[in-house]
Parts: structure tokens; C-alpha cells; sequence
């Protein structure tokens, strides 16, 4: 019992961090208005870029960054915080269909996303949640706006 409401409770944060994600939305959308205005050769250009990024496949947490911006594997945080990570790290599995599964404690939890190239937007129990695409790294991100801390997702 303990465990299930372990798992709820951080649920509930993750989604709760994830709709605090939203006033990224706004400056990302400035730079799409501007980049439209570019001459259609840059647009083609952007448009191709974007393209050539796939989110489809599973990815899983790899660390996480608190406030302070000192990062943990998930391994350590889970240590420190006395949990596994099959508990609070998760799985996420994006199709070429638009639609998503995100396992955590063993509970599969169906849903859908959309993605621009930059925002992946996933949506859970009428719940849409925003994960920030870093393609230097080629990581997904998103950092609880009531803990400030970042979950950083790798392909597997």
C-alpha cells in the first residue's frame, strides 16, 4: 500500500512539474513566428532539420538535476532517497503513431504526444505535459516547478 501511494505521490508531482513547464511554450512559439518570417529557403532548411528528429522508441530517466544544478544519476537518487528506480524513473515509449506508453512501477499508463522538434507534448489522462527536446544532447527534459528539479530522459 505504502508503495502504491509512493507511486501516486510522484505521479502526481511529475505531472505537476510538467504543466509548470508551460511558460517555455510562449518564448518557443516567438521563435517559431520568427522563424517564419525567414525567406522560405531558411524555412525549407528549419522545416528539414526538424524533420530528421525522431522521439519514436523507448527512452528512460538517466539523471536528475536538483535546483542547484548539481545532477545525480538516477541510480544515486534513488539510493539517497531510499527507493528503486523501477519506482520513480519510469519508461516511456513513444510510436510513429502519435501514440505513447509511460510504465512506472510496473503500471502502464496509455496516452499520446506530439512533437515539434523541439517540445514533445505528452498527453496522460487529459493531462498534457511538456518535454523540452535538447538536441545537442539528444535528451528529453523537464524540471518540476515545485522542486525545480529536472528529469532527464535518454533513448535506451
Amino acid at each position: 500500500m505504502k508503495k502504491i501511494a509512493l507511486l501516486l505521490a510522484l505521479c502526481m508531482i511529475g505531472t505537476a512539474a510538467f504543466c509548470g513547464c508551460g511558460s517555455k511554450d510562449n518564448k518557443e512559439s516567438s521563435a517559431n513566428e520568427s522563424s517564419a518570417s525567414q525567406s522560405a529557403e531558411s524555412s525549407d532548411t528549419a522545416q528539414d532539420d526538424s524533420a530528421e528528429v525522431s522521439v519514436t522508441g523507448t527512452w528512460g530517466v538517466s539523471e536528475i538535476i536538483d535546483a542547484d544544478g548539481n545532477s545525480q544519476t538516477l541510480e544515486e537518487f534513488c539510493q539517497a532517497k531510499g527507493v528503486t528506480a523501477e519506482q520513480v524513473g519510469g519508461k516511456y515509449t513513444f510510436n510513429d503513431d502519435g501514440s505513447a506508453i509511460v510504465t512506472v512501477a510496473g503500471v502502464d499508463v496509455e496516452g499520446s504526444y506530439e512533437f515539434d522538434g523541439s517540445t514533445l507534448t505528452l498527453t496522460t489522462n487529459g493531462t498534457s505535459t511538456p518535454y523540452t527536446y535538447n538536441a545537442e544532447k539528444e535528451t528529453l527534459e523537464c524540471t518540476d516547478a515545485s522542486t525545480g528539479a529536472t528529469s532527464v530522459l535518454v533513448k535506451q
